[in-house]
């Protein structure tokens, strides 16, 4: 497999369509490519909720829940992504710093995945938005974001090609989550309440 912007957007496509054809991955990658785009949307669905506070508070306290381990599965996803990629890649590590890229292609992957959610979102907005104007400012916002997508997705297929020729590496840094860790839950109740 060859890591590409088109091979992702084939990937982010198949979920976004939201196709009858069960989504079949032909490896690691694209099965992490696809959990990306899944984790991503759960979230995009899960914030909308947690900003409905006609629901109550409860409600939006039980979403707020949802959405931290939803996060929590995000950047495992990440971390399971970059790890495949330097595999693919060869990435290799330069005491050169110079050479180092703090934005893992992971994390950059990840951007991609919320830019095709927003985008997906805005063409449903606009089939449905009456209003002449309104309309109009959001086909501009969809004109920027395509372009924003597609510079992304040209930045990342150098930046694949560099790492693969040694031009540049990246780190995998592991997540250093807290918000979950129930052993400690008492003493961040401590620090956040003085």
């Amino acid at each position: 497999m060859k890591a590409s912007y088109q091979y992702i957007t084939k990937v982010f496509q198949h979920s976004l369509n939201q196709s009858t054809t069960p989504f079949e991955p032909q490896n690691e990658i694209s099965e992490l490519l696809f959990a990306c785009i899944e984790i991503n949307k759960k979230l995009w669905k899960l914030e909308d909720v947690s900003r409905m506070h006609e629901l109550g508070f409860e409600a939006i306290a039980k979403t707020k829940m949802e959405i931290d381990l939803a996060n929590q599965r995000r950047n495992e996803t990440i971390n399971q992504l970059d790890v495949q990629l330097e595999k693919l890649l060869g990435n290799v590590q330069s005491k050169s710093l110079e050479k180092f890229y703090s934005e893992s292609p992971a994390i950059l992957i990840d951007r991609i995945a919320i830019m095709f959610i927003r985008h997906n979102f805005i063409k449903e907005l606009i089939a449905v938005i009456e209003d002449k104007e309104l309309r109009h400012e959001y086909l501009g916002k969809e004109k920027l974001l395509t372009q924003n997508m597609n510079d992304f997705g040209e930045f990342l297929d150098s930046y694949f090609y560099k790492i693969a020729n040694g031009e540049v590496f990246f780190k995998i840094y592991k997540p250093l989550k807290i918000y979950n860790d129930q052993r400690v839950k008492k003493y961040i109740k401590t620090l956040t309440t003085e």
